[in-house]
């Protein structure tokens, strides 16, 4: 609008809340006219709001097409089962760009540069909506708008049951498997969850984050239905020290974290991932052997993370003599992290074409 000045709106107190609330709620019929009870739960839901005026509009506007007192109760029950009860994390914003990349929201760009340019405009729009805050680097949500994001989510008939979210929620179990039916996007992140012992049948899931879990063990048949999943994160799960050959099914997975993890060997079954775009085996200081042609297999590479991997922190040496001109032949590759011993073994071993930009060498 061209102002001269701009102010960041606080959060408002509570008879300003209400208000605001009770506005968007009555933009077009007044709503809290049509059942004496409405009043006193359209208050509990604007308390939900916690004053983000954010939140008072859009969830304002979105209870304005209830009519009855069941459906405010049932707006209710939904907000308190919501994700204000469980801990809220923060992302690195290259890699949830990454992430997007995978899951083709930025398809358009042929080249990492031109999605993360792209990725942290969109991100920049979403901090100064007050939809994400920026933490160094890192975005979160505020509880209330994650609150708020899920809960109109749910309220979408068309993605009702799209979404499965319980991280840092203390399970050690994964959710009742009847449940993944329909999901697209789960995550289970922060968990105390050490087995995947389950089969499940979920042919939509696109996005499983199982990070920061204690996974020990995963079944060799838990990927079969899987086809479809793009993004999985495995990342900091200590204690699991091998993957499945099933992890083959996963022919649509793009976005691959095994970073922090006790991997030892790398399956050779993951050369059926064709379409991988992004890798991150950082700091998964067991692996022992990247068996031959599995790198070169990933033809459409563009993210290879290899920062502090392998036993002897250097993947380039021993029996990954090979990997050096298996990493030539990827001709998308945009950006490589890995620790070399010496400029003299880079130089002997590894040469890259010079279009390819280097991240994070590390010398011991």
């Amino acid at each position: 609008m061209g102002a001269h000045k701009k102010n960041r709106v606080k959060c408002l107190a509570s008879d300003e809340a209400w208000n605001l609330f009770k506005k968007n709620v009555n933009v077009a019929e007044d709503i809290l006219s049509l059942d004496p009870e409405i009043p006193d739960l359209a208050k509990i839901v604007a308390k939900k709001c916690a004053g983000l005026p954010l939140a008072l509009i859009v969830v304002g506007l979105a209870m304005s097409c209830k009519k009855t007192r069941r459906e405010w109760k049932d707006a209710i029950d939904v907000l308190r089962k919501s994700a204000s009860k469980f801990q809220d994390f923060s992302i690195h914003k290259d890699e949830l760009i990454y992430k997007w990349m995978a899951e083709e929201i930025l398809k358009e760009y042929a080249d990492v540069d031109g999605a993360l340019n792209k990725g942290y405009s969109i991100i920049g729009k979403l901090v100064r909506s007050c939809l994400l805050e920026d933490t160094r680097g890192h975005v979160k949500m505020h509880d209330v708008i994650r609150d708020m994001a899920l809960w109109l989510a749910c309220e979408l008939e068309e993605t009702k049951d799209n979404f499965m979210v319980q991280a840092g929620s203390l399970l050690t179990e994964v959710p009742n498997v009847k449940k993944w039916e329909g999901v697209k996007r789960m995550s289970l992140m922060a968990n105390d969850i050490e087995n995947l012992e389950i089969i499940p049948s979920c042919p939509s899931l696109l996005t499983l984050l199982l990070s920061n879990n204690r996974l020990k063990m995963i079944n060799e048949g838990f990927f079969n239905s899987m086809c479809n999943l793009q993004v999985l994160d495995l990342s900091k799960n200590k204690d699991i020290t091998q993957l499945p050959s099933g992890i083959s099914d996963l022919v649509s997975l793009q976005y691959l974290d095994l970073s922090k993890t006790s991997i030892q060997n790398f399956p050779v079954e993951l050369k059926a991932l064709v379409k991988l775009i992004y890798l991150n085996l950082e700091h998964a200081s067991e692996l022992e052997v990247i068996p031959h042609n599995v790198i070169a297999s990933f033809s459409k590479l563009r993210v290879l993370r290899l920062y502090k991997c392998g036993t002897c922190k250097s993947i380039l040496v021993g029996d990954n003599e090979h990997l050096g001109s298996e990493l030539q032949s990827l001709k998308h590759l945009d950006m490589l992290t890995l620790t070399i011993q010496s400029v003299s073994v880079f130089e002997k071993k590894f040469h890259l074409q010079q279009t390819t930009e280097l991240h994070s060498i590390s010398m011991p």
